[in-house]
């Protein structure tokens, strides 16, 4: 098909690099981001951070005396969180998955480094749409009362490298369980979520959402996987941001969940999210810790 000039730029090998931030609450109930506060001088953490050409990895080692521990607190006196800011292979899902096991492999290394015991939980968290693309630049054709060929096409790429996550026994799921099985982390990662599969596994209810949604739409969606590979949350962004509402449908909220992991209360919510009055405070309230 013919290239097209954003693509080029930020939806080819190198992609659109997205950022996401890890925040600890502390026992005392202040709150810190990592990578945001690396010199803030009362950081409660070891910081270990890594740049190679377009990718960065923040490591931070935090003492658990300064979190609010949950109930399935590992016998460890310490956690490790993981911050990778990279790149996926836009538009190519397969080999994004190749890349977030990869990725995954090298921050958990980097990790087990850093702490203080092999027992030591790990949490390693990627980047908003890492699977397969946040398409910046692009519009798919789109203008109010028509679509373009070209648009339709590109989108048709689009839905097509997406992860469909009901499907939680599919070959793309199961790829994604397995990088946090494998390296005994847990796992938070944002993908862009397709509902054209019937539903496997675990029950959609139990962890996200239980709209499945028209089979075209696709979500910008987080997903928290357990470090036995269980899935744990699937929050679907509330609101996409200006023109991404011309291809992600609009979440409900049912994903805004906190679940207990070995490293704390972990929550996941999507860019602006973090600093929107609602989804903050619903998040909060369920005794959040990372």
């Amino acid at each position: 098909m013919p290239s097209h000039p954003a693509a080029e730029k930020f939806g080819g090998q190198r992609g659109q690099r997205s950022l996401g931030y890890l925040r600890v609450c502390t026992s005392a109930g202040a709150t810190y981001t990592i990578p945001q506060h690396l010199e803030r001088a009362n950081t409660p953490a070891h910081i270990l951070s890594s740049h190679h050409q377009h990718s960065r990895i923040v490591i931070a080692r935090v003492s658990c005396s300064e979190t609010m521990a949950s109930a399935t607190m590992s016998t460890s006196d310490e956690v490790i969180l993981c911050c990778v800011q990279d790149t996926p292979v836009s538009f190519d899902l397969q080999a994004s998955l190749d890349k977030l096991s990869k990725l995954a492999r090298g921050a958990t290394t980097k990790a087990r480094a850093l702490a203080s015991s092999p027992s030591v939980p790990i949490v390693v968290l990627f980047p908003e749409a890492f699977l397969s693309a946040y398409p910046r630049g692009l519009d798919f054709g789109a203008k109010i009362g028509s679509r373009t060929p070209e648009g339709r096409t590109w989108f048709g790429r689009y839905h097509a490298s997406s992860v469909p996550v009901c499907d939680t026994e599919g070959s793309e799921m199961r790829a994604i369980r397995n990088v946090a099985k494998e390296n005994g982390i847990t796992l938070v990662v944002g993908v862009i979520e397709r509902c054209d599969r019937p539903e496997t596994g675990k029950k959609r209810a139990e962890y996200g959402s239980k709209v499945v949604g028209g089979t075209g739409s696709i979500y910008c969606t987080a997903l928290t996987i357990s470090e036995t590979g269980e899935v744990l949350a699937s929050h679907r962004k509330l609101m996409p941001t200006g023109t991404e509402r011309l291809v992600w449908g609009q979440g409900d909220g049912q994903g805004i969940r906190v679940v207990p992991t070995p490293a704390g209360n972990v929550g996941a919510v999507i860019c602006w999210e973090v600093s929107t009055p609602d989804p903050e405070k619903a998040i909060q309230l369920q005794k959040l810790t990372i």
